[in-house]
C-alpha cells in the first residue's frame, strides 16, 4: 500500500510537464552510464584491481538502460524511434561481445 502511494506522490511531484521530467531524468542516467562505462573500459586498458566491478556495474547499467528507452518509445507510439532503438542496441551488442 505504500508503494502506491509514494508512486502517485512522485507522479503529481514531477509537474506538470512529466515528458521533459522523464527524458531529463533518463538523459541524467544515461550520461552516468556513459562515464561508468568509460571508466570500466580504461580499468580493463590499464589492468587496474577494480576493473572487473565497475565493468560489471557499467553493463548492468547499459543493460538496464537499453530496456527501458525502447519501452519508453513504445509506450508513445513511435515506431521509428523505437525500431531505430533497437537496431542501434543490436549494433552496439555486437561490437561489443566480438
Amino acid at each position: 500500500m505504500k508503494t502506491g502511494r509514494l508512486i502517485l506522490e512522485g507522479w503529481v511531484a514531477m509537474g506538470s510537464n512529466k515528458t521533459r521530467t522523464f527524458l531529463m531524468a533518463l538523459g541524467t542516467v544515461v550520461g552516468i552510464t556513459a562515464l561508468t562505462l568509460i571508466l570500466g573500459a580504461l580499468g580493463l586498458l590499464t589492468d587496474q584491481p577494480w576493473q572487473t566491478m565497475v565493468f560489471l556495474v557499467a553493463m548492468g547499467m547499459l543493460l538496464y538502460t537499453e530496456i527501458i528507452s525502447p519501452g519508453y518509445f513504445a509506450q508513445k507510439v513511435q515506431p521509428s524511434q523505437w525500431i531505430l532503438h533497437l537496431l542501434a542496441d543490436s549494433l552496439g551488442y555486437q561490437l561489443v561481445l566480438k
